[in-house]
C-alpha cells in the first residue's frame, strides 16, 4: 500500500512539469501556482459522482518539488474525496471519472487504475481510488521560478 502511495506521489511530481526547461512560467508566483492548483483539485473532485460523496478534504498546505535547474519548482498538494460507498468496479469508476474530465486519461499503475488530468494553467493531477473509501487526488502546478530568498522546504 505504501509503495503505491509513493508511486502516485512520484508520478505527480514527474507530470507536474512535463515539458523542457523552456516550459517555466516566469510570471507565476508560488501563491498563484498554489491557488490555481487547489482550484483545479476541487474541479477534478467534482467529477466524482455527487450521490456517493460524503465530504471533500483539501490539505491547506503543500510542498515544493524541483522541476528544473536552479530555482524552478512546482507546488504539490492533495485532496481527498471521501465516499459513502466503495465502488464495486474500481476500473470502471476511474474510467468514468477520466471520461468526465477534459484533457484526461485512464491508466493502469500495475493493476491499480488511475486517472491523470491536466488543467488549463499547466496543473496536473493523478487520482486513485483507495481501499480506505476515498479518492486520492495528488496535484502539481505549472513550473515557476521561486525567488532566491524563499525557502523551498517551507510550507506553502
Amino acid at each position: 500500500m505504501l509503495a503505491g502511495a509513493v508511486l502516485v506521489v512520484a508520478l505527480a511530481a514527474l507530470t507536474a512539469c512535463q515539458g523542457s526547461e523552456g516550459d517555466v512560467d516566469s510570471d507565476l508566483t508560488v501563491e498563484q501556482a498554489k491557488a490555481d492548483t487547489q482550484r483545479f483539485e476541487l474541479e477534478v473532485a467534482e467529477a466524482v459522482p455527487a450521490d456517493i460523496v460524503d465530504r471533500i478534504e483539501q490539505l491547506e498546505t503543500g510542498s515544493l518539488l524541483r522541476c528544473g535547474p536552479d530555482q524552478q519548482f512546482s507546488w504539490s498538494g492533495s485532496t481527498r474525496v471521501y465516499l459513502t460507498v466503495q465502488p464495486t468496479d474500481e476500473r470502471q469508476f476511474m474510467e468514468d471519472i477520466a471520461a468526465a474530465l477534459d484533457d484526461s486519461e485512464f491508466l493502469l499503475d500495475g493493476d491499480r487504475p488511475i486517472t491523470e488530468a491536466r488543467g488549463p494553467e499547466g496543473q496536473s493531477v493523478i487520482m486513485s481510488l483507495r481501499d480506505d473509501g476515498y479518492v486520492n487526488i495528488n496535484s502539481g502546478s505549472a513550473c515557476f521560478i521561486l525567488p532566491e530568498d524563499a525557502d523551498p522546504l517551507g510550507d506553502y
